[in-house]
């Protein structure tokens, strides 16, 4: 069995249309250097969602910070948005509202953190949880 130590890596960008683009890039280079590659897919998911929806909702600028041992990625975006993040309704005719059902239907888990500079949201992903993924399902 291979020994496995813990990686942290964090980030900040502006907010801004290629602030998704370049975080989901940044995740995906971190991982593999890592050779945490099996969270990958995952990770770019919610990595997409996460900033997304930080870009839409939370202001200017964006902080993403991953953390991997091995078994769990834990994956945190913050931003200076005193909103706080929650599951809303699906409406099949506009956009939006999709976002945390597919962080939820992905992460082991995922919260709200309230810091000095606005929040963070975390999720975690557990290894093959993709795999996993045909047992959930996203609309209400």
């Amino acid at each position: 069995m291979r020994s496995v130590s813990a990686q942290t890596a964090n980030w900040e960008f502006p907010g801004g249309i290629s602030a998704a683009e370049l975080a989901r890039h940044r995740t995906a280079d971190a991982l593999m250097s890592w050779g945490f590659d099996q969270f990958r897919a995952d990770a770019i998911l919610a990595v997409s969602e996460l900033v997304t929806n930080a870009i839409l909702h939370g202001g200017s600028c964006l902080r993403l910070s991953l953390h991997c041992d091995g078994s769990r990625l834990w994956i945190g975006v913050g931003d200076g948005g005193d909103g706080v993040p929650a599951i809303r309704e699906w409406n099949r005719d506009g956009t939006g509202g999709l976002g945390l059902r597919l962080i939820e239907a992905i992460a082991e888990q995922w919260y709200v953190e309230a810091t000095d500079s606005g929040k963070t949201v975390w999720c975690a992903l557990v290894s093959g949880s993709a795999d996993e993924l045909s047992g959930h399902h996203l609309v209400a």
